[in-house]
């Protein structure tokens, strides 16, 4: 079932300045969907709520993002670019005006929905653009570039959004940010005018839908989805939010320190996430980077479980090994195009990624059930230094079980890779 992309333009000029304004788009996205955690404080005063709650509600950004996905993905399978990403792009800058700005709870929850909806298509549009105009050999690179993009979503979402709000106010802050989302609007409207109008496919939206469960069928498309799920689910319950309330609760760091040393796992993210694209270039590659990152992933969480409060070096050195972990992602997302067939390329992509934000949902939510309910002392006495926090701790064994089962997926789809041989991801 192995294919080789379509591309969808002889101008290879646009279809570079699709790509970059897709991947912008997507770091835009991932910025609006981790920016309660340096936002928290202003809404929980304002709209008088607690922390539990202002952290459930904002999660519900997941919701619609998750249900979007597949019909994202059939979209852009059967129409392609020109309408879907700047449409996507408003629908997200009207989210993000309503969540800056919101008077009361149901607007804050409704921005939440808007901008979850609107976002939704954001990452599957930048894996579509690399596939459509690039060449296979060159899709892991672009992914890796993709995920480096956005991820910085996620770091200008901590302390450089907190000087902002801190230096220049909540107000002019927000007029930046909405200013830069209205501007990546018009950027993609008027590039975007300029593609083709057809259907890349000739199947009703109904006929799509149906075809792209067809997927489930494929076992080795169902290990990478179980695996991005797992992988996807740690990151953005551990960096993306209980990584700063474990720092500052477990080992009394500061807010300013918690949140340098969450940059620090995406910076780590960041920068493997590339040399992991650079050098996933055959299937040989794939399978030993794939199981390199996810046994690394079992070390740092397993050491992480361990009943003792370690020293800023240790702490840094495990979050760092962590970071390097979850690059594991780029390798999965690049190898879903070569289990399908070129017309559902965005469909497979969208529907791997419904199981990454449905496992960024859970791992929020479950995290943090874990911390309000479980005592892990209750059932096993392990935990004997009086400064740890028992539920903060009990919860890490969610992440030494997630990336546990991981592992045994990687180990899966590096051999569904023996069993379809291509030689080039």
């Amino acid at each position: 079932m192995g294919n080789t992309t379509i591309a969808i333009s002889h101008d290879k000029s646009l279809g570079l300045k699709i790509y970059i304004i897709a991947i912008l788009f997507s770091s835009l996205s991932i910025f609006i969907q981790s920016i309660p955690i340096t936002t928290a404080d202003n809404f929980e005063s304002a709209l008088l709520l607690s922390h539990s709650k202002f952290v459930y509600l904002t999660s519900l950004f997941f919701i619609p993002y998750s249900i979007m996905q597949l019909p994202g993905g059939i979209l852009f399978d059967k129409y392609g670019l020109k309408y879907i990403l700047p449409s996507a792009i408003f629908i997200t800058s009207i989210g993000i005006v309503l969540y800056w700005f919101a008077p009361t709870t149901s607007v804050l929850v409704a921005s939440r929905f808007i901008a979850g909806f609107g976002c939704s298509v954001a990452y599957i549009a930048g894996v579509y653009a690399a596939a459509r105009y690039f060449s296979s050999k060159k899709l892991a690179i672009l992914i890796s570039i993709l995920e480096l993009v956005s991820t910085a979503g996620s770091l200008v979402a901590a302390n450089p959004l907190a000087f902002g709000l801190k230096h220049l106010g909540w107000n002019i802050t927000g007029f930046i940010i909405i200013s830069i989302y209205l501007g990546l609007f018009i950027c993609a409207l008027v590039f975007a005018k300029k593609l083709p109008s057809q259907n890349y496919s000739h199947l009703s939206l109904w006929q799509s839908l149906l075809n792209a469960f067809t997927l489930f069928k494929n076992k080795s498309l169902l290990c990478i989805f179980a695996y991005s799920f797992l992988t996807w689910y740690v990151i953005m319950s551990f960096a993306g939010y209980w990584l700063h309330d474990y720092l500052m609760i477990m080992h009394n760091y500061s807010n300013s320190y918690s949140l340098s040393m969450v940059e620090t796992y995406w910076m780590s993210f960041l920068i493997t996430s590339f040399i992991i694209g650079y050098c996933t270039k055959s299937d040989k590659s794939a399978k030993v980077n794939l199981l390199i990152v996810a046994g690394l992933g079992v070390l740092a969480f397993a050491i992480m479980a361990i009943p003792v409060l370690f020293n800023r070096l240790e702490i840094l050195l495990v979050i760092l090994a962590a970071g390097i972990s979850a690059t594991g992602i780029i390798i999965a997302f690049s190898l879903v195009p070569r289990f399908v067939a070129a017309e559902l390329e965005g469909t497979a992509v969208a529907m791997n990624n419904t199981f990454v934000v449905f496992g960024g949902y859970c791992g929020q939510v479950s995290f943090g059930w874990m911390v309000n309910h479980f005592d892990i002392s209750n059932y096993f006495d392990i935990i004997h230094d009086k400064n740890i926090d028992h539920n903060h701790y009990s919860a890490l064994s969610l992440y030494v079980i997630a990336t546990a089962l991981s592992f045994i997926f990687a180990i899966l789809i590096t051999r569904n890779i023996d069993k379809h041989p291509q030689g080039k991801i």
